[in-house]
């Protein structure tokens, strides 16, 4: 039977490295309109940020699973991956615009679940632009969920001062080693609150670097742990703090507290604050401090548990 024109034909070709130039062109032009940070790397195509991109990009590259999605013949969209320990992270997954059809997304979902079973991985996991619906779609029709690893970054508008917290919040400073154990220990604190217990092997994978040349904190409500925070200078001597407490902490009062007890810690005001996105929506509702958050800087990070694919003994 013919095909109709209602069905095109959808083909996923791996890209060859002579292919990465025309590879990474097609990415850029199917995630720039719902991506915020491709818009400002082709705004800006020869930046120093540009240039870092560019580099990280073809880095990466040997390492990943890079895919053509052609459809009637045509380069249309992209898949590309990258295994990380037991999961797989999707780079970036789309279409041009005008054939996000369900027909051809299901097609490359497909896709992507199966090469995600035969390498044998617990789960798929993908930093998503929060203006990227299309793909938040997917994920939450393919049973994906926020796994709460995202953070975000507040500019303190005025710089908070240091002020006596409204409790006695002790604060104590730690060395590196013991910090990893309390950075983790506290980031998963937001991922089982907001993933449940599936997401906390997941997310231990994916924590962000822990900034160098910082200072690390662990922070008491007088003798129980309640959070653990970092704090950096910058040559213009602007303090940022990153800032992880127990979720009853996370509204505005009690965050407020936090920052006037790190702040009188350091003898300094507070111009940075970095908080996961979880936090960062309460605090919208409830913050007594002004700031400015910047969206089009942020990712929210999804996760799938995947099964294994079937042993059919061939």
């Amino acid at each position: 039977m013919s095909r109709t024109s209602s069905q095109p034909q959808v083909n996923i070709k791996p890209v060859r490295w002579w292919q990465v130039a025309d590879f990474l062109r097609l990415n850029f032009a199917v995630v720039k309109d719902v991506d915020p940070w491709a818009r400002r790397i082709l705004a800006h195509p020869w930046s120093l940020s540009s240039l870092f991109t560019y580099v990280h990009m073809l880095r990466v590259f040997p390492a990943s699973a890079a895919y053509f999605i052609i459809v009637d013949g045509t380069r249309a969209g992209v898949v590309w991956m990258m295994r990380q320990r037991e999961h797989i992270f999707v780079l970036s997954v789309g279409l041009l615009r005008g054939l996000q059809k369900p027909g051809i997304t299901a097609r490359f979902a497909d896709f992507v679940e199966e090469y995600a079973r035969r390498e044998g991985c617990e789960a798929l996991v993908a930093a998503v632009a929060p203006t990227n619906r299309a793909v938040r779609w997917l994920m939450m029709a393919r049973g994906g969920r926020r796994l709460g690893l995202s953070t975000t970054r507040l500019t303190l508008s005025p710089a908070l001062a240091p002020a006596p917290p409204q409790r006695p919040i002790r604060i104590v400073q730690i060395g590196r080693a013991e910090a990893l154990e309390a950075r983790k220990r506290w980031r998963l604190h937001e991922v089982e609150h907001v993933a449940g217990p599936a997401g906390l092997n997941v997310a231990d994978d994916f924590l962000e670097p822990m900034p160098r040349r910082s200072r690390y904190y662990t922070l008491y409500d007088n003798d129980r742990e309640i959070g653990f925070a970092w704090a950096r200078w910058f040559r213009r001597g602007e303090l940022e703090f990153g800032l992880f407490p127990e979720k009853a902490f996370w509204a505005g009062p009690e965050t407020t507290d936090l920052l006037a007890a790190l702040a009188s810690h350091v003898g300094m005001n507070v111009h940075y604050l970095v908080v996961t996105r979880t936090h960062a929506d309460v605090l919208a509702a409830s913050a007594p401090f002004e700031y400015e958050r910047h969206p089009d800087r942020e990712r929210e990070i999804w996760f799938k548990p995947q099964k294994p694919a079937a042993n059919d003994g061939v």
